[in-house]
């Protein structure tokens, strides 16, 4: 099962340029998710079975490649140091 929404980004801007799926949303449809398998399977046998899934998570590059270097919209407002920081304090 796959949440993921190609092109979304830490960066709150990213997914909105991209009309995709923010991240915290791609989060909830995993929590919905783990919901739905708890009715079916039961609260125990739905933790086991996400414990022993396998998660990849890969995002932060289209923030840089759209947000960045594309289109210099942070650009303006931050140095790559600082752009750096405020992607990074976007996964808290």
């Amino acid at each position: 099962v796959s949440f993921a929404s190609a092109g979304s980004g830490f960066d709150p801007l990213t997914p909105t340029i991209g009309n995709v799926i923010d991240i915290p949303t791609q989060l909830e449809y995993f929590r919905e998710y783990k919901r739905k398998l708890e009715g079916k399977m039961g609260k125990e046998q739905m933790e086991k079975h996400i414990e022993d899934a396998v998660f990849c998570v890969s995002a932060g590059t289209n923030d840089f490649i759209i947000n960045y270097f594309t289109i210099p919209i942070r650009r303006k407002t931050f140095t790559i140091e600082a752009y750096q920081q405020f992607v990074i304090y976007q996964l808290r």
